[in-house]
């Protein structure tokens, strides 16, 4: 990661994200930092998904990095595709086969059972994206693909995920956004100023 403390003038990634490369001369680095997915900061605290589990921080040079905690002994080293902020603090995450939720700012994190989100018993998305409304950080944005790529569908929740509903669904009417690269090449993002205007 990064950082910046001259309004990106100069950069530096002088921090505890930094790893070492492997192998005489070459940028490919190892290590739980080498594909990083997203970054969020929420009332000082910085996330960082990673294919390698989901991270903060309350440094903000970042000197250190910990991992955060979760409802499965595997969370640490799950892929997190993306983390977001919704209003109060709260923090979103997701992985490949679930949404894990934060009440305390990142400190506990427990998977998101909203019944919206699920098909058949199963949870249906295989990528995750996650998107909060700037004007409105009551309205977050959940979009999903399945395995092959396609969109799963884009749902709504305008109590700050307490509860959700289908917003678009995939192919109706020829709605396929992401085509089959969805597993690569996936993000969601809100208008500015207004909540119903999603990217």
């Amino acid at each position: 990661v990064y950082l910046s403390s001259d309004n990106g003038s100069t950069w530096s990634n002088q921090n505890a994200t930094t790893q070492v490369p492997f192998g005489g001369g070459t940028l490919n680095f190892q290590g739980a930092f080498a594909s990083i997915q997203k970054i969020a900061v929420s009332n000082g605290r910085v996330f960082i998904a990673t294919r390698s589990g989901l991270y903060y921080s309350d440094d903000p040079a970042l000197a250190w990095v910990l991992p955060a905690t979760g409802a499965r002994d595997d969370f640490i080293e799950e892929t997190f595709f993306d983390v977001a902020v919704g209003s109060e603090g709260r923090i979103f995450a997701g992985t490949a086969d679930s949404v894990y939720v934060s009440n305390d700012n990142g400190s506990t994190f427990s998977s998101l059972k909203d019944p919206a989100l699920f098909d058949q018993g199963r949870f249906s998305f295989q990528r995750t994206a996650i998107a909060v409304s700037p004007s409105s950080p009551n309205t977050i944005y959940i979009a999903g693909n399945r395995n092959n790529g396609e969109l799963s569908g884009i749902w709504r929740s305008d109590d700050n995920g307490i509860s959700w509903r289908r917003y678009a669904q995939s192919g109706n009417p020829g709605f396929t956004p992401l085509g089959s690269s969805g597993r690569d090449a996936f993000a969601l993002a809100v208008f500015p100023d207004n909540p119903d205007e999603l990217i």
